[in-house]
């Protein structure tokens, strides 16, 4: 009878030490889900900080550009409209290379 009692205790032991075996498994896949996401999370702060960053220089840079257009615009001479085009040209071509700068990121 004591013969039983010790293959039931043994049986046992063996069923919590898998169950606890199971646990810990779990535990740590529940980590690497955590560890993965944070990962995840920290670059993708990165990246929308970077986004915000060149966001706001090209809000900076439109608004320029606008208030200097504005600023010809009052100043112009209809007799002056060559210069007044080639202000233009060089100001697309300032946007063009901007445009390349931010279509980059």
């Amino acid at each position: 009878m004591i013969f039983n009692i010790y293959c039931l205790s043994e049986t046992q032991s063996v069923k919590v030490k898998n169950l606890a075996l199971s646990m810990h498994t779990k535990w740590e896949k529940l980590s690497q889900i955590i560890s993965r996401r944070h990962q995840n999370l920290e670059e993708n702060r990165r990246r929308s900080s970077s986004f915000l960053e060149k966001l706001s220089d090209l809000n900076y840079f439109i608004l320029e550009k606008f208030n200097t257009i504005e600023c010809e615009r009052e100043q112009l001479d209809p007799r002056q409209s060559k210069a007044a085009f080639t202000r233009q040209q060089k100001t697309e071509e300032e946007i063009k290379n901007n445009e390349k700068f931010y279509d980059q990121g």
